[in-house]
């Protein structure tokens, strides 16, 4: 994170790749979320769905149990232009949020849905 944060995507993508193949070799599911949800987090802002659909993909059996993995595959379904996907994602993150759901996010689904649906519409 502190080399993304530093403005040195390629330095970040390389040490996040390491981390995560560390991560999956301990087979310990928190240490893997641990690791994964920030890269997914990563590629998503450099624009790189396809790397991040497949790294997510690790995360995908434990949206169920956890709010922080829901929310960001909702996110990842909106840049994926799937609302339907996004729609059940936003459903699980709210479910699992409680105080933690704040107007924001409702604000931040509704946009995110909507601009789903158009582009989906486009496409």
């Amino acid at each position: 994170q502190w080399q993304a944060a530093r403005a040195d995507p390629a330095g970040a993508a390389e040490s996040y790749r390491q981390a995560l193949a560390l991560a999956r070799s301990s087979s310990t599911p928190v240490i893997l979320r641990d690791v994964a949800v920030p890269y997914v987090q990563f590629l998503l802002a450099q624009g790189d769905v396809e790397r991040t659909r497949a790294t997510a993909g690790l995360l995908s059996p434990y949206a169920e149990d956890d709010f922080g993995i829901s929310l960001l595959l909702a996110r990842l379904a909106v840049a994926s232009h799937a609302a339907a996907v996004a729609r059940g994602y936003f459903a699980q993150a709210h479910a699992l949020a409680g105080e933690r759901w704040t107007a924001d996010l409702a604000r931040e689904e509704n946009v995110a849905i909507r601009e789903a649906d158009d582009r989906r519409g486009r496409d």
